[in-house]
């Protein structure tokens, strides 16, 4: 149908992990990126990709040295997506977009396993054995609520992140699933947010 209109090219989502199909690509960041210049070359704007290559990498190796300059390389943490259940999130996975991006930056995202979608699901039970684990929420409504607020779980009083106050709220204008200057918006995020929280316990 929609080649009526115009030629059509598919891309898949994501890159196969599982199966090995992923043409090269460990996470979703690195399938974003060779998409992104395929359809910089199918539309003549080789240039401008090459100049929003260049724009992430500076960018990301900016924060990574901020935060490797504060003695954060290595720092655990998840990445939580708000979804308007009751005690259950999105957590990004080993195979996200921001995957790579921690991995550029120098932490290190949990759970590192990859799934299909980049996702899985998680409650405030899954941080209970995972001190390490700071926790940064991407909330629907906005980040200038209290925490307390979105945390609606009594599991999370529990938790080593909630009672060390490393858990935080990001603002809902972030996407885990874009282009290059979605990658590099995130990239700054992760880098503020884990450069505000306090250290993990020894």
């Amino acid at each position: 149908m929609a080649d009526r209109i115009a030629p059509t090219v598919l891309f898949q989502f994501s890159p196969d992990v599982a199966n090995g199909n992923g043409d090269g690509a460990r996470t979703q960041l690195e399938w974003t990126r060779s998409i992104f210049h395929t359809i910089a070359c199918m539309t003549g704007r080789e240039q401008q990709a090459r100049d929003a290559d260049a724009k992430l990498d500076a960018g990301l190796a900016r924060d990574a040295a901020r935060l490797r300059e504060a003695g954060l390389s290595g720092t655990r943490f998840a990445l939580l997506q708000e979804l308007g259940l009751p005690d259950r999130y999105w957590a990004y996975t080993g195979n996200s977009t921001a995957a790579g991006v921690a991995r550029a930056l120098g932490v290190k995202l949990w759970p590192e396993k990859p799934t299909r979608e980049g996702t899985v699901y998680v409650t405030s039970a899954d941080f209970l054995k995972r001190p390490d684990v700071a926790v940064l929420f991407v909330t629907a409504s906005g980040a200038d609520a209290p925490v307390e607020a979105k945390l609606d779980s009594p599991v999370w009083r529990f938790v080593p992140a909630k009672r060390e106050g490393r858990v935080t709220l990001v603002e809902p204008n972030i996407w885990g699933f874009g282009g290059p200057m979605s990658a590099l918006r995130l990239g700054d995020v992760i880098t503020e947010k884990l450069l505000a929280l306090p250290r993990t316990a020894p």
